[in-house]
């Protein structure tokens, strides 16, 4: 298989097991020097990026590089659309808010599918490019969050979607990761993680206290999964922009 990445090595050190994921040998923190050394995996172009992809899986025991077989295979076979532009966050719980609904009217959710699928990537850093003809040490620290999301934004209609839901849906995921990568001359790119999720969709229906049902809805929530180590699940991938030779 054809490495596309030469010159380029990626660490990433997650803030909760300090591990490093190479087989390089760099100390917690140390940035690596020789731009001559190969990556631990092949690039290559995936066609949902539209781009050139450096692949790390996020494991209980860190990152492990991933080829190219399997990658595609994991993320191809659980494509879901998200659209973030209209889902809403869990709201805080206020007392005597809308979550107390249920005195004369309540909520129930009849969930019809669900399923596990690799979300929508989220941006760890801002775009980088190698000018010098040596090559680049990148290095910085980056929080990166993975939320929950409804189709629903009312407490009383997101609680009826937990309740009915077939799995336990997890809290906002946040954690600190500490970096460090070469790229060579004329490499441009950035850091991304796809997390791994889980979708419900179902049907809302409200009732009133003499179980007459008066609104019935489509709904549907997301919730990323959690490794046991409590960090997301997912993918760390180099994403680049603007490979020489291609």
């Amino acid at each position: 298989m054809k490495n596309f990445a030469k010159g380029m090595v990626l660490t990433i050190i997650l803030a909760l097991g300090l591990t490093t994921f190479t087989t390089l040998g760099y100390a917690e923190g140390e940035v690596p020097t020789d731009t001559t050394q190969t990556n631990t995996t092949d690039s290559f172009y995936d066609p949902d990026m539209g781009s050139v992809i450096t692949p790390y899986k996020s494991t209980e025991e860190g990152l492990v590089p991933v080829s190219e077989e399997e990658y595609l295979a994991d993320t191809e076979a659980t494509m879901e659309v998200e659209n973030s532009t209209i889902e809403y966050a869990e709201p805080p719980i206020v007392k005597g808010g809308p979550q107390y609904e249920g005195t004369l009217t309540y909520w129930t959710y009849s969930e019809s599918s669900a399923v596990k699928y690799y979300g929508d990537p989220i941006a760890v850093t801002a775009g980088v490019k190698c000018t010098a003809s040596k090559g680049c040490n990148i290095a910085k620290g980056q929080m990166i969050s993975v939320a929950t999301a409804y189709s629903v934004s009312a407490n009383s209609e997101i609680k009826a979607i937990k309740a009915g839901a077939s799995f336990t849906f997890t809290s906002t995921l946040t954690s600190t990761s500490t970096y460090g990568f070469n790229i060579a001359y004329g490499e441009e790119g950035y850091l991304a993680f796809k997390p791994y999720k889980r979708k419900t969709t179902g049907t809302l229906r409200q009732y009133n206290q003499y179980g007459t049902l008066l609104a019935s809805k489509s709904a549907y929530g997301r919730s990323p999964i959690k490794l046991s180590n409590g960090e997301a699940d997912g993918y760390y991938i180099f994403i680049h922009k603007d490979y020489p030779g291609l």
